[in-house]
C-alpha cells in the first residue's frame, strides 16, 4: 500500500474531492493583496500562475514534511516565476503560507514532524 500524500491529508480533512485540491490550496496559499487581481493577471498572462500550480502540484504528492524545501527551491528556478508582480507586489502564493498548510495538514494527520526547514531568516552561526 501507497503511504498518504498531503493532497490526501488535505482533500479528507477539508472534506473535498481531489479534484478541488489544487484550487483550495491555491486559494490558501495566495497572498492576500493578488485575490482581487487573479482574473486580471491571468487575462494579462495567462502563463503568470503556472509555477504556483507546478509548486502546489508538485507538493501534493510530499509524503514527508521535509520534502518541501526541495519543491520550493524548484519553484524559485522555475522559469514562469520571474518579473516585477510576481516578486516585488507578490502577486503570487506565498510559501511561508504553503508551507504552513502542509505542516499544519501533516501535524494533523499524525505524521511525525521530521523537520521543515525554514526558507528564509537568519541562521544561527556555530
Amino acid at each position: 500500500m501507497l503511504p498518504l500524500t498531503f493532497a490526501d491529508y488535505f482533500c479528507a480533512q477539508h472534506k473535498i474531492p481531489l479534484e478541488q485540491y489544487e484550487s483550495a490550496v491555491f486559494k490558501l496559499s495566495l497572498y492576500r493583496r493578488a485575490v482581487p487581481f487573479t482574473g486580471f493577471l491571468v487575462i494579462l498572462n495567462r502563463d503568470h500562475f503556472t509555477a504556483d500550480h507546478d509548486l502546489i502540484k508538485a507538493v501534493a504528492h510530499l509524503t514527508r514534511i521535509r520534502n518541501f524545501a526541495v519543491e520550493v527551491e524548484r519553484f524559485h528556478d522555475h522559469p514562469y516565476n520571474r518579473g516585477m508582480l510576481r516578486w516585488r507586489f507578490r502577486m503570487r502564493i506565498s510559501t511561508t503560507r504553503l508551507r504552513g498548510l502542509v505542516k499544519a495538514t501533516f501535524l494533523q494527520a499524525g505524521v511525525a514532524p521530521d523537520g521543515i526547514p525554514d526558507i528564509g531568516g537568519s541562521r544561527p552561526s556555530i
